[in-house]
């Protein structure tokens, strides 16, 4: 079934009802049968609070929409997918990927791959692409530090403490969501000084 909206929605035609309308119709179904999923640019994510969602999904998705972030929202999408699969370790890599690539994107205007989150967070730093204030910059350091342990401990890349749990990959993407939030309006403020 998600397989056949996501074709649908990716298809869309402009003269069937709008597409805000099918959206909204198909959350709103989701909620009536406790479906724990909503439509969110033009994929399947997990259900939140309405907070969160206003909060932290909408505005990030919408800062996505810039073809820029391709690279970041293919990682995204994928994540998304491994949720919708239970395959919550590959979520929470997925999830690391797309900060990953949003901070290459910050750093080197691009997705490379070259470089691990770490690195970034350095060159970021001394180049002054994330704000400077030192508890943003201790918060980034620690939140790495967190990512690559859950991924250690969690996500199978190395011999594992684990698995990981569908509330471990829920907080892993909400993190993710915030992170790409402000790496993506820092790299805005890049663009426009």
């Amino acid at each position: 079934m998600y397989d056949f909206l996501s074709i649908y929605l990716q298809k869309y035609n402009a003269s069937w009802p709008s597409k805000i309308e099918v959206l909204n119709y198909l959350d709103d179904l989701f909620d009536q049968y406790s479906i724990n999923i909503m439509i969110r640019n033009n994929q399947f994510v997990p259900r939140q609070s309405e907070k969160i969602v206003e909060e932290i999904y909408d505005p990030t998705f919408r800062l996505l929409d810039d073809p820029t972030y391709d690279g970041v929202n293919s990682e995204l999408n994928k994540a998304f997918e491994s949720f919708r699969g239970k395959d919550y370790e590959d979520v929470i890599t997925k999830s690391i990927n797309a900060v990953q690539a949003a901070l290459q994107i910050l750093v080197d205007g691009e997705v490379n791959q070259k470089k691990n989150i770490s690195i970034l967070l350095k060159e970021a730093k001394r180049n002054n692409l994330l704000s400077d204030y030192e508890l943003t910059n201790s918060i980034y350091t620690d939140i790495n530090s967190f990512l690559e342990r859950v991924r250690k401990d969690k996500a199978g890349v190395h011999p594992t403490n684990g698995s990981a749990s569908q509330s471990d990959a829920l907080f892993v993407l909400n993190l993710t969501m915030v992170l790409l939030q402000n790496i993506i309006l820092n790299n805005n403020k890049k663009i426009v000084a």
